[in-house]
């Protein structure tokens, strides 16, 4: 008897829902012979669902069938979570609803909370000062930051003897004006060269390794000239070399500014949000709006 009343209640739902899709179709085609806006299109016991609702998911570049699918399957998920809510409220325990209402309301509050937060971080954060502090805070942990290879933040090409111009790309490498890098770029492409038009860190002994480079330590390297051209039996290569870091001493700030960045930010957050604490709760105290009973202190 249950199985045939679902069955029943199931080809119900569907076919009521098909007639309203229909229904809602051809309305909006002819929305200028409608004017009400907020039509009902179905009830579940004291909720409507309108009309605006489902003209939200209509999408221009879908089929009619697909958006009939789309609404239909809205419509029915819409029927079924207010008639399973309906249920639940007539079979659960009164203690089961108050523990579920007490969940919601903390959860509804700490969403409040947390979006009030945001938007307070988003206002009064202040960056100005974080510069200041990304160096005293590299200055406190740059003894982590220990470098296990030497470094060098350079700009560079390394490409096919035979594809490029050395002489050509020296010129252009040193002016660095927008259309040299343009030929830079344009070289590097054609001769499926491996370049870097802005400087990146990169990893000194490897690239000593693999290259004609042969001193040992980048700081003798750059001591008279940052400029750099090699070139061996098979290829050429250009660096400009802005920064360096040396195996086995501390990473240059530039090298590890991002991530102290996080930690600065983070903290800066962290304090702001506790200061902000205690300052409503303070002020919620002088205001009597917290008031403690009991003889329980503040």
């Amino acid at each position: 008897m249950f199985y045939k009343a679902s069955l029943s209640l199931k080809k119900s739902l569907v076919l009521g829902t098909l007639l309203l899709i229909f229904g809602f179709y051809f309305s909006a085609c002819n929305k200028t012979a409608n004017t009400e806006k907020d039509q009902n299109i179905v009830r579940v016991y004291n909720t409507y669902l309108h009309s605006p609702e489902l003209e939200k998911l209509a999408s221009p570049d879908a089929s009619g069938s697909d958006s009939a699918a789309i609404v239909k399957s809205y419509i029915d998920n819409w029927i079924l979570q207010k008639l399973m809510y309906k249920k639940a409220e007539m079979y659960l325990s009164d203690a089961q609803k108050t523990a579920l209402e007490k969940q919601v309301e903390a959860y509804r509050q700490s969403l409040w909370a947390y979006a009030y937060e945001e938007e307070m971080l988003k206002k009064q954060f202040d960056s100005t000062a974080l510069a200041e502090n990304i160096e005293a805070q590299y200055e406190k942990l740059k003894n982590d930051f220990i470098l296990e290879n030497n470094i060098i933040y350079a700009r560079y090409f390394i490409g096919n003897k035979k594809n490029v111009s050395l002489d050509s790309l020296k010129i252009w490498f040193t002016t660095n004006s927008e259309s040299d890098r343009q030929k830079i770029y344009n070289e590097g492409i054609k001769s499926s060269a491996d370049f870097s038009l802005n400087a990146v860190w990169l990893d000194y002994d490897k690239l000593r390794s693999n290259s004609p480079i042969t001193s040992s330590n980048p700081a003798q390297l750059v001591q008279n000239n940052n400029f750099l051209s090699l070139q061996d039996t098979a290829k050429v290569y250009l660096f400009e070399i802005y920064d360096y870091g040396l195996k086995n001493e501390p990473a240059p700030l530039a090298y590890r500014r991002q991530d102290i960045m996080k930690v600065v930010v983070n903290e800066e957050k962290r304090n702001y949000l506790e200061n902000l604490k205690k300052l409503l709760y303070q002020e919620a105290l002088e205001k009597n709006e917290v008031e403690f009973f009991n003889a329980q202190t503040n």
